[in-house]
């Protein structure tokens, strides 16, 4: 679209240039025109480059490797025309520099698409590095619940005693586990059941059911779910009272919750 515009412009210039008298002057801003064009190209190449060169900078960190980058420039001459050269040759000089700029910005452009591919591999390859150095640092949670209670509807359950927490994934406050990075991952919960009492939960992926617990009347009884499950960035795994009526939940370090990251 701004080739086209640049070419619409010349075009004019150049009829105008055959169809009336131009002096100097109006040679002069046709010139600066085009410099100003060749500047703002070149501009957005350098920008892209830059942006290459930060991106291949940041993996070789992450990796613990030293990647020496060069960064090429790109230059421009321009030819001065005389001033008392002829109308016809100033006109073939613009027809001349209009096919310059056409190969210019059609090399620049094939430079910045490449370098455009260039960055999302290097930043797809990025996050996979992040993520292996995290799976290498470890994922994972255990925690337990301290307070006995009775349960409302749908409630969460807290597991606030904190015993490991690795890669801060597991919100104590809440009850609830973000997954920090994709992957395959494990979780494991235990209920336990007050005399005569039975309580019932399910562990849930986004609110959505994974598996259901039944620790049953007459009570002091317990119950574990194990969960295999593929997670994204951002999804939430956590465990809550199942149905409508209220139950009693023993927890005394009884009930808990864990987790950890399997694979990538």
């Amino acid at each position: 679209m701004l080739f086209c515009w640049i070419i619409l412009t010349l075009c004019c210039i150049v009829a105008t240039l055959n169809g009336e008298h131009t002096d100097t002057s109006q040679f002069d801003f046709v010139m600066k025109e085009l410099d100003s064009l060749r500047h703002d190209f070149q501009v957005k190449y350098e920008r892209l480059e830059a942006e290459n060169t930060n991106l291949k900078k940041e993996l070789a960190s992450v990796r613990n490797k030293r990647l020496l980058l060069g960064t090429g420039n790109v230059g421009y001459s321009v030819e001065i025309v005389n001033g008392e050269s002829s109308e016809t040759s100033k006109v073939d000089f613009i027809m001349k520099e209009l096919g310059t700029l056409r190969h210019d910005f059609n090399d620049l452009h094939s430079k910045y698409e490449n370098l455009e591919a260039e960055n999302m591999n290097l930043k797809r390859e990025l996050d996979l590095a992040k993520n292996k150095r995290q799976l290498s640092d470890g994922i994972g949670f255990y925690a337990r619940r301290k307070p006995s209670g009775t349960l409302g509807a749908q409630q969460t359950i807290e597991f606030e005693h904190v015993h490991e927490n690795h890669g801060n994934g597991y919100d104590s406050l809440q009850g609830h586990f973000t997954a920090p990075v994709s992957g395959l991952y494990q979780f494991s919960t235990t209920i336990y059941s007050m005399d005569n009492y039975g309580v019932h939960c399910e562990m849930v992926k986004n609110g959505q059911n994974l598996g259901q617990l039944l620790a049953p009347v007459p009570g002091y009884a317990s119950s574990t779910l194990n969960v295999v499950i593929y997670l994204s960035v951002g999804d939430q795994v956590w465990v809550r009272h199942l149905g409508s009526a209220s139950e009693h939940l023993n927890a005394n370090d009884y009930s808990s919750f864990s987790g950890f990251l399997i694979s990538l």
